[in-house]
């Protein structure tokens, strides 16, 4: 299960200012993806081969009350979605974060500390205006701070200049 993978290979981390630092890695995604993240991104929490909305939930809300402590930053990763902005998953409905029910609002929210950032490292997120203004509306009622990119993104962490902040959306940023 990925709950017993990233206690054998992951130790909970808090960076230098007490961020809990949080990366979710889909099923679908490529091969070499959860390699570069752990390379480049070692003070986040990483877990790898979510299958579903409601296995992702559940692995946030188990180690949000084993620390005890909320998530600051989200970092969400797998291939984006034609119609929307968020995951893929294999054999089960795609994670629309444009799109959320009232519940899995609830959920999210319940692990996300206070201004807290989702990071969608997904291709095309924030490609059109009205991804955008559905991105604005759930960062509006989550009262977080949404990235997502216009263009593709690579595996990993995207290191280097394709997601830099020509291409990076910031959808609502609250004090």
């Amino acid at each position: 299960s990925a709950y017993l993978r990233l206690l054998l290979t992951t130790s909970l981390f808090f960076d230098s200012f007490g961020l809990f630092e949080m990366t979710i890695i889909t099923d679908n995604t490529s091969d070499d993806d959860e390699t570069l993240w752990r390379k480049y991104r070692k003070n986040s929490l990483i877990v790898s081969d979510i299958s579903s909305t409601e296995e992702m939930l559940s692995v946030l809300e188990y180690y949000v009350k084993q620390r005890n402590e909320k998530i600051s930053i989200l970092n969400l990763s797998g291939h984006g979605l034609l119609n929307g902005s968020g995951l893929q998953f294999l054999n089960s409905p795609n994670f629309d974060l444009s799109n959320l029910n009232f519940t899995t609002k609830q959920r999210l929210n319940s692990v996300l500390s206070q201004n807290s950032k989702i990071i969608l490292w997904s291709c095309e997120s924030a490609k059109t205006e009205l991804q955008c203004q559905k991105l604005q509306k759930t960062a509006d009622s989550l009262s977080i701070i949404i990235v997502a990119k216009n263009s593709e993104v690579h595996s990993g962490p995207d290191v280097g200049s394709e997601f830099d902040d020509i291409t990076i959306r910031i959808v609502a940023f609250f004090y």
